[in-house]
């Protein structure tokens, strides 16, 4: 049937909404099922292509329906990811499905397949393309926490590497909207996902070290804990100088200057001991607690 003919890809999805899945049906979709057993990934395909250009119960339905005939996410193979991956655009529920199915596979020992004389593993290189399709579109924590587990002993080149996970990240949160700039939402949640990954994994050495690497944190890691009492006097004001200018040369000559107190020696988080690291992200998370005004909203309407 391929070989004779195909349907343009961008007719696809609304004839089969259309056909099989808008009243009046014109066929009922269990029919084709039947037919042709040795398509089924096609044509839950297209079921997904149906659902995303129609808000047809029935299509969602029939979606739903094949996800939650799936067996264990360590048995799928690249070919199911492909269509999750067309489900987990419809929604967030969808993308949370995808993701959790996606960090079971990387959690699981495999071993790697030669292709072409390469030793490959194309079932980890799907689950973390789907990490990175839900971090992108729906910024689930979950997918960016595992995103930041994948980098930690990640050493290839960034600047060459677009799926590093440091490098969607910092993509992430480089996201410029046309009218108001640099988007922080997007910045706001990627800072209270690395925070929740590091409280939760009470952030090892090399997970310190990822963290200073990720936009909207590093800076801030890199600075150590605020300071808010600081010793030592206040800055110098226009009106206090204007009147020590004022004073009789006498005042001048009586006046002893203030001993210069210590300041305090402020240490890097991630140059800390390893038995402070706790305390050091306890304070750092205290101090910038700010970030959890905002608000989670899905990412296209802070683009």
């Amino acid at each position: 049937m391929e070989d004779v003919w195909r349907l343009q890809p961008a007719l696809c999805a609304p004839l089969v909404a259309r056909w099989f899945f808008t009243s009046p049906v014109r066929r009922p979709w269990a029919t084709l099922v039947d037919a042709f057993p040795d398509h089924s990934l096609n044509l839950a395909s297209a079921v997904m292509s149906a659902v995303e250009v129609s808000p047809s119960s029935l299509a969602r339905a029939q979606a739903e329906k094949w996800i939650h005939s799936l067996s264990a996410p360590t048995s799928w193979d690249v070919s199911t990811f492909a269509v999750v991956a067309q489900y987990a655009r419809l929604d967030t529920r969808a993308a949370q499905f995808a993701v959790n199915g996606a960090l079971a596979v990387l959690a699981t020992p495999r071993e790697p397949e030669e292709l072409y004389g390469v030793l490959v593993d194309l079932l980890g290189d799907a689950a973390t393309r789907q990490l990175i399709q839900s971090a992108r579109q729906f910024l689930l924590p979950e997918a960016i926490e595992g995103l930041l587990t994948l980098a930690v002993g990640d050493r290839r080149r960034r600047n060459s590497t677009p799926d590093h996970p440091l490098r969607v990240l910092s993509d992430l949160a480089g996201v410029i909207d046309p009218d108001f700039g640099t988007s922080l939402e997007i910045r706001a949640r990627l800072l209270r996902a690395v925070l929740g990954w590091m409280r939760r994994h009470r952030a090892s050495g090399e997970q310190w070290s990822v963290a200073t690497e990720t936009p909207a944190v590093g800076e801030r890691l890199r600075e150590g804990p605020r300071r808010r009492d600081a010793p030592g006097p206040a800055p110098l004001t226009d009106t206090p100088t204007h009147r020590r200018r004022s004073l009789p040369p006498l005042a001048h000559a009586a006046a002893k200057p203030e001993p210069a107190r210590p300041e305090p020696e402020t240490v890097p988080a991630y140059l800390a001991d390893a038995g402070d690291h706790d305390a050091l992200l306890d304070a750092f998370i205290d101090s910038h607690s700010e970030g959890e005004k905002w608000q989670a909203i899905p990412i296209e309407s802070a683009c």
